[in-house]
């Protein structure tokens, strides 16, 4: 039997154009995002230390999920290009602000979260955004290049990261931020040269460039009820490890607050490398030969081994090393995991399929990693943190499994009843 996701990533010449656009906008916007992000970390678990990240995670989730609803309904009411240039826009003159603040105010604690809180908010924006333009400009016989497009986003990693890691200290955090914010503006090139894109990426209903207020319930089909239990977990597990991976670095790096920039800068560098080989020499031809299996089975493997390496960790050096080889999976959530998920979403009907990606990235995501920090809280009281939190993950693996089955059926036998 011929797999589902085969004819997705059959050749072809159609979508080039506007695959090479949305290629150009994933390359500004994570460029900027990975700007913000790194300062963030750098000079909030610098200056405050590991022990205000738990309350920063959650203040994250109260600030991410308000904005991610009214991205939902806005986009569902308004032109979806209108409402993404608006979100540029805002975030360009919010970046700004706090670059236009940062050098007389470096010590000032409230600066240091209005910094780290649009950073968390720029990483859920991207995300929505670029995987809604991407199920909706490119036409379905061009998914083939989603991996393509995502490159984008690790190419802008590895410049950003060697411009901070290498010219932090000669180039101020200011001067970082502003040109983040240029980023921002220059994004929004990509979309309004949007003009003679492939009228085939609209055929199934999808209506980028209005509005679409009709009421949907997301949750009728199976294809979306797996999704959220598989996400969820997955969520959960990688918010773990992203938990542990800072505070190790933290205290590793404990008052040291360039060295820590720096590291966070070359790690998301060499990280964005390999994400980029993965993306441009192994996805397609894994997702071709093996189908879209690989590519949800390969990120909770690698993730398990690196957790396990943690848990087994006897000294603070060691657990960096692990955290870090686990938060290096990335590469594989980011190179083959999420084009894979962006397949999964193209036989949800189009006006539903916003609807989800807006609430799985921009209410699932920031509740579940607000759950998660809720736990690190009572456990902290409980127990030793690190091992209970290692307990936790390896708990959720199989779960993480079991989901991953249940989205492969759910997308094969919606994929084959649309053939």
């Amino acid at each position: 039997m011929t797999n589902p996701v085969d004819d997705s990533f059959a050749p072809g010449d159609g979508g080039r154009k506007a695959a090479l656009r949305l290629f150009s906008y994933a390359f500004l916007t994570s460029g900027s995002y990975l700007i913000a992000r790194t300062l963030a970390d750098g000079l909030f678990l610098g200056s405050l230390g590991p022990g205000a990240l738990p309350l920063a995670m959650l203040m994250a989730a109260c600030v991410v999920t308000p904005c991610s609803v009214f991205w939902t309904w806005a986009s569902r009411r308004i032109s979806m290009i209108r409402v993404v240039i608006v979100t540029r826009i805002a975030l360009a003159v919010a970046t700004s602000a706090v670059a236009w603040l940062l050098p007389a105010r470096m010590e000032s604690v409230a600066l240091l979260w209005v910094l780290y809180l649009i950073a968390e908010l720029r990483g859920c924006l991207n995300t929505i955004q670029l995987t809604t333009l991407l199920n909706e400009t490119l036409p379905r016989s061009a998914h083939h290049l989603a991996p393509s497009v995502a490159a984008g986003a690790p190419l802008a990693g590895i410049a950003t990261g060697l411009v901070i890691g290498l010219e932090l200290g000669t180039v101020s955090y200011a001067q970082l931020l502003i040109g983040a914010a240029i980023l921002d503006l220059a994004s929004i090139i990509p979309l309004i040269l949007r003009t003679g894109d492939s009228t085939e990426a609209r055929e199934d209903g999808t209506a980028i460039e209005t509005g679409e207020a009709e009421p949907v319930a997301p949750f009728e089909s199976a294809i979306v009820r797996s999704l959220v239990i598989l996400i969820s977990v997955k969520v959960a597990v990688l918010t773990i490890a992203s938990f542990e991976w800072k505070v190790a670095a933290a205290t590793v790096f404990s008052h040291r607050d360039e060295d820590l920039s720096r590291y966070f800068a070359l790690f998301y560098a060499v990280c964005d490398v390999v994400t980029l080989l993965i993306q441009f020499f192994a996805a397609g031809g894994l997702l071709r030969r093996y189908g879209i299996a690989v590519g949800l089975a390969a990120l909770p493997v690698a993730l398990g081994l690196c957790l396990l390496g943690g848990l087994l960790s006897v000294s603070s050096a060691a657990l960096l090393f692990w955290m870090t080889c686990a938060k290096g999976a990335d590469v594989l959530r980011r190179g083959l995991h999420d084009p894979t998920l962006m397949i999964i979403y193209g036989p949800i009907q189009a006006v539903r399929r916003r609807q989800v990606i807006g609430m799985v990235n921009g209410l699932l995501k920031p509740v579940m990693e607000a759950a998660v920090v809720f736990g690190i809280f009572a456990i902290g009281f409980l127990a030793n943190r690190t091992e209970s939190l290692f307990v936790v993950a390896a708990v959720l693996m199989p779960i993480w499994f079991a989901s991953s089955v249940r989205t492969l059926s759910a997308y094969r036998a919606s994929a084959s009843v649309e053939e």
